[in-house]
């Protein structure tokens, strides 16, 4: 724009031609399973991302879901989808006064800094360039993003899951697997076909005259840590070349859109830049002044999100509350939470939005020996003498984020589980949980029988500055991706905006259930997978819905 005008596992499944009776269940399950999950993300990304699933993509799946065996599965299934129908039935008016590009042209606003995208967690497809005998039929295929993968994951459902982990330890490919993220636009405009992601974005700047030449999306394999990305892709270093080129064809500076983990992938990539090798790139300090005019971060999760702790920790959040009754406890049996749980810790991504800061951004706790009960005016009782014993206790019950107005309202206990009267007992504060993570993953991320070592490392800093002093030295790698422990670069010309929604519940806080996980078929788990707790959903007191505290966010 014109800078007067500027105003965004285990062993796999190998095919085999013999198809019986439990085989064809088992098939018939996991579709309709993965129908519901994928139901269950596109009512997610409606209500709270507000991105579009056309009306078109829902009828295909509820043809297939009609065609399926009359079931109180296949049930639900219908009633969701026709939900979702009635809720997206006005998503798709293409006018004038609903397309930003048309309306900003209209205003004489035109294309003007070369535009680099950089997408979040899951958003980027992954292609298969080389893998096990089972997915030998998938070369090159998607096995993220596309209907390539829905096949996959339903036909192979362990091959599947094998080929999408990551090397815990290296941060790299496992052996004999390599997958790659997908390039070009086509990467991340839109996933499994029918959720647009950045498409829309796109179409609103070819809607002001750009076009390939002047917009880059720098997709990349959001699964693994930072530091792996340029070990293995060397795609920082790509994506200093790109922006180097950008401005040597264009004789302009470039601009950054950002979103979700992106957010955070480019704050660390503003600390390589500077860093020495190895660990950075060791370019002078003008080099980003030079280069970028403004940055955009768009719903960026800078301190962290605390659905990713209990994704850590359990292979839960909010979305698999949802799955509930007979839907949820096959999701369990077929994929269960700590097979989940085995694969999120192997992405070593996912530490990058771990929550930041510990008890000075999150609060906490509660000190030891006290409780809160499902009334409002006990629970406050409780959290004032608590918070009155703050002297001689560890931790606190209150909150910086606590809602205004009343600072005891125990958001400083993140975890928290009911005993038999309904009394809530504290079990973790973020901090705790962080620290529980990585000493949980010495044992149930261990590596296969006959090797040593174990498939998990710590590749991020989630701390906070113990002293001004601190801030003055060169950030250590780990601590690249946060900003709690990094001032911004000397780059005087650059303008960062951060933009989030507002009034989108976001999740903050749990209740837990030790005896739901317990309940788990045994015979399902393999060594390590068994969790030892999952989000309590029948939960519904004290600002609790199925286990889960909201707050206002944008996640």
């Amino acid at each position: 724009m014109p800078p007067s005008k500027e105003k965004k596992a285990g062993k796999a499944d190998k095919p085999s031609p013999r198809k019986g009776k439990g085989t064809t269940l088992r098939r018939y399950i996991f579709y309709s399973l993965l129908v519901a999950l994928g139901a269950v993300a596109v009512g997610v990304y409606i209500r709270r991302k507000e991105l579009l699933f056309g009306s078109d993509q829902i009828d295909t799946v509820m043809s297939a879901v009609k065609s399926l065996p009359d079931s109180t599965l296949r049930e639900q299934m219908l009633v969701y989808l026709e939900t979702l129908q009635q809720s997206g039935e006005n998503e798709g008016d293409e006018s004038v006064e609903n397309r930003p590009g048309l309306r900003a042209f209209a205003d004489n606003i035109t294309s003007y800094h070369p535009v680099v995208m950089i997408p979040g967690f899951i958003t980027s497809g992954l292609e298969l360039w080389q893998g096990k005998d089972c997915a030998a039929p998938f070369f090159r295929q998607r096995i993220w993003g596309t209907a390539s993968m829905v096949k996959l994951a339903t036909m192979y459902t362990s091959c599947w899951l094998q080929h999408m982990e990551v090397d815990g330890l290296s941060g790299g490919d496992p052996e004999g697997i390599r997958v790659r993220s997908a390039q070009g636009l086509q990467a991340a405009d839109y996933v499994v076909g029918g959720y647009w992601v950045w498409a829309k974005l796109i179409q609103a700047l070819a809607d002001i005259g750009y076009g390939p030449e002047s917009i880059h999306l720098a997709a990349y394999d959001w699964r693994l840590p930072f530091k792996g990305l340029e070990k293995r892709d060397r795609y920082l270093t790509k994506l200093v070349h790109q922006l180097e080129s950008l401005k040597k064809l264009s004789g302009r500076k470039a601009v950054i859109i950002t979103h979700s983990m992106g957010c955070n992938l480019w704050a660390y990539f503003m600390s390589w830049l500077q860093a020495p090798a190895p660990d950075g790139a060791g370019l002078p300090s003008s080099w980003l002044n030079d280069h970028v005019a403004s940055v955009a971060l768009i719903a960026g999760p800078m301190l962290g999100a605390p659905k990713v702790a209990t994704g850590l920790m359990f292979g839960e959040s909010q979305e698999f509350t949802v799955l509930s009754g007979s839907i949820g406890s096959m999701l369990n049996s077929i994929v269960s939470p700590g097979r989940r749980r085995r694969l999120f810790r192997s992405m070593g991504s996912a530490q990058s939005v771990l929550p930041m800061g510990g008890a000075r951004v999150w609060g906490g706790g509660i000190p030891k020996g006290e409780s809160t009960t499902g009334s409002s005016s006990s629970a406050e009782q409780a959290a004032a003498s608590s918070s009155a014993s703050s002297s001689a206790a560890s931790f606190e019950v209150s909150a910086p984020d606590d809602p205004p107005g009343s600072n005891k309202t125990g958001l400083g206990a993140f975890l928290q589980k009911r005993d038999a009267n309904g009394t809530l007992h504290p079990v973790h504060s973020v901090e705790s949980a962080i620290e529980s993570i990585f000493k949980d993953a010495e044992a149930s991320q261990a590596a296969p029988e006959g090797e040593s070592g174990m498939r998990f490392r710590k590749w991020v800093d989630t701390g906070y500055p113990t002293d001004v002093s601190q801030l003055q030295k060169p950030p250590a790698e780990p601590a690249f991706s946060n900003p709690l422990l990094n001032i911004l670069p000397p780059a005087p010309d650059l303008t960062i905006a951060c933009m989030y929604g507002v009034g989108i519940p976001t999740e903050r806080a749990y209740i837990i259930s030790e005896e739901l996980a317990a309940a788990q078929p045994s015979e399902v788990l393999e060594k390590g997978d068994r969790v030892s707790a999952l989000i309590d959903r029948d939960a519904n007191e004290f600002n609790y819905t199925a286990g889960v505290r909201f707050v206002d966010g944008d996640l």
